[in-house]
């Protein structure tokens, strides 16, 4: 910094050259002494230690917010907690800025890799993942099922076959690939942008695939279970029933005649009851192993994809 305003430069554009925010120049010459140890202020004060500092600025935004999705407030916790804030402008406007400048040069040197590696890459057969996301507006997301790199992101007014299409090729431009599967949900746009224009085999994504299984299934099982649960509770009351009307019987004086058939009328009760029981305990046993099947399918069905 000294060296480029003794060659002429102002501070403002020695400070822009140097790529350090403008608080973190006037901590460096600030009168009052830093907190952290003496042989650590010299060592950042010299060419070396401002490119360690800048490497370590760039790791932390790279992991906290490029890779973690904590955003930039993390990242000047970070600085404070660890003590770098004695070194490294640490308010969130100045990481903010800090991270604007950063996400573009990522976007910058992705598409000058991209470029670069399409020429020379081998050809490849992909399985693509399609869906609409609603972040800020319908957007357009195609990925790598297998590498998880994303091909497509666009914002678009439609989801039509036509704008899937269109906005697939333009992602796919320069690539050496060949797209021989796409997965999504059953949208008629997708359904026809995956087999009628790309001439690709098309499957059903498995969180559509197993509520269409499951909605076949669940809703006759579950009424069934429902039915089995209330004539249950009917023949239990049936069966109680009888006994208190027995109890009771005991209870009165009786005239001339014979006495009512509690005993016969209680083991039919009882009779109907354990079957109610049983029934509904099978309707249980159904339900439960259908979850069960319909979650085995589903990891199958995940396994299969990774194997395709």
């Amino acid at each position: 910094m000294a060296q480029a305003q003794q060659a002429g430069q102002s501070q403002r554009a020695a400070i822009t050259s140097a790529g350090v925010a403008r608080s973190t120049v006037r901590h460096w010459n600030a009168a009052s002494a830093t907190p952290a140890p003496a042989g650590l202020a010299a060592f950042v004060e010299t060419p070396e230690g401002v490119v360690w500092l800048r490497q370590i600025l760039v790791a932390a935004h790279w992991s906290i917010s490029e890779q973690g999705g904590a955003g930039v407030r993390v990242v000047c916790d970070f600085l404070e907690r660890s003590g770098l804030s004695a070194f490294i402008g640490a308010s969130y406007g100045t990481q903010q800025v800090f991270q604007v400048q950063l996400e573009e040069l990522i976007v910058t040197a992705a598409a000058t890799l991209r470029e670069a590696l399409a020429q020379a890459m081998p050809h490849r057969t992909l399985s693509i993942a399609e869906d609409e996301t609603w972040k800020d507006g319908m957007r357009l997301v195609s990925m790598d099922a297998v590498s998880n790199f994303i091909l497509l992101e666009q914002i678009s007014a439609e989801r039509s076959a036509a704008a899937w299409t269109q906005a697939l090729e333009d992602g796919l431009e320069g690539l050496n690939v060949t797209v021989v599967q796409g997965t999504s949900d059953e949208a008629k746009g997708l359904l026809a942008h995956v087999e009628r224009d790309l001439g690709a085999h098309h499957y059903t994504d498995l969180f559509h695939l197993q509520h269409e299984v499951s909605k076949a299934m669940s809703l006759s099982l579950k009424r069934a279970e429902q039915q089995a649960e209330t004539a249950d509770a009917q023949a239990k009351a049936a069966w109680q029933g009888e006994c208190a009307a027995e109890q009771a019987s005991h209870r009165r004086r009786h005239g001339p005649g014979r006495p009512p058939a509690f005993a016969a009328r209680i083991d039919g009760a009882l009779n109907a009851y354990v079957q109610a029981s049983l029934t509904h305990e099978r309707a249980q046993a159904q339900r439960a192993e259908a979850k069960t099947l319909i979650g085995a399918f589903s990891l199958h069905s995940a396994r299969l994809m990774r194997l395709s």
